[in-house]
């Protein structure tokens, strides 16, 4: 009976054996799926960190272009308060020159007009010079022939007055 009952338990611990066998070859088979499962989450992982590294690096990249963005905004907003009040000062200049181009055209008006009324004198003295001038010509001309006259008439009054100085000589003898 010994006998039986150690073939029984031969049987039973040939059966556990087999069963811690087929156990163990399971673990062992576990253990290499686990393996690669590993190896392919150590992949995972090191592209996953590879991406990461990427993502960060194009992080770094995005902060230094918002960075240098940032520093570009701020100089181009102060140039544009420059531009801005170049432009106030520019507008302010064409108001002034502006006005005083009015004020110069008004001036340019009023010596049109001013002009308009010396041109009207002018032709107006003009014809005046024009009607003095026959007139002093003719009053000239009569000066002259005046003159002539005149001299004529002293000629004839000196030879009277030689004819009557010889004639009181004569009387007189």
């Amino acid at each position: 009976m010994q006998i039986v009952s150690l073939e029984k338990e031969f049987k039973k611990f040939d059966r556990e054996l087999s069963s811690i066998k087929d156990l163990n070859k399971d673990v062992h088979e576990e253990m290499i799926n686990l393996s690669k499962k590993k190896e392919l989450l150590e992949a995972q992982v090191k592209i996953e960190q590879e991406a990461l590294d990427q993502m960060q690096k194009q992080v770094d990249k995005t902060k230094d272009t918002y960075n240098d963005e940032l520093k570009t905004r701020g100089t181009m907003e102060i140039e544009i308060k420059s531009k801005k009040n170049e432009i106030f000062k520019m507008d302010e200049e064409f108001i002034i020159l502006e006005s005083k181009g009015k004020k110069l055209q008004n001036k340019v008006k009023g010596y049109q007009i001013e002009s308009i009324k010396l041109n009207k004198q002018i032709k107006i003295l003009q014809k005046q010079q024009e009607k003095y001038g026959i007139e002093a010509s003719t009053a000239h001309a009569r000066y002259y022939q005046t003159v002539e006259e005149l001299k004529i008439k002293n000629n004839i009054i000196a030879e009277l007055q030689k004819k009557n100085l010889e004639l009181e000589s004569k009387l007189k003898h």
